[in-house]
């Protein structure tokens, strides 16, 4: 659980190279200051998929510059909730959202 009074929410995908990167942002725009959304793949990818910067409409100021990042403990460990989103049953991404 964080300890900053921000709360910080990680989108977990298998790549982080799209949706949840999308989602991130999104969540970041939608929560202004009173919050933090962050993005992380149980797989990531070397790159952010160009139309997942397209998509979130320049709300994701620092897509341009993401690379895709890997799911830690650390991450978890320092938020609030972390919501998983696979494509698919994936082992390496379960389905849900953990507390």
């Amino acid at each position: 659980m964080s300890e900053n009074p921000k709360p910080s929410v990680p989108f977990v995908c298998v790549h982080n190279a799209g949706r949840s990167q999308t989602a991130a942002a999104f969540l970041t725009h939608l929560a202004q200051l009173r919050g933090e959304g962050r993005s992380a793949g149980s797989a990531p990818v070397n790159a952010v998929n160009p139309a997942a910067v397209r998509d979130a409409g320049g709300r994701h100021r620092h897509a341009r510059r993401d690379t895709s990042k890997g799911l830690t403990s650390e991450v978890v460990r320092a938020s609030d909730v972390v919501i998983t989103m696979p494509t698919r049953p994936n082992p390496s991404c379960a389905s849900g959202v953990m507390l």
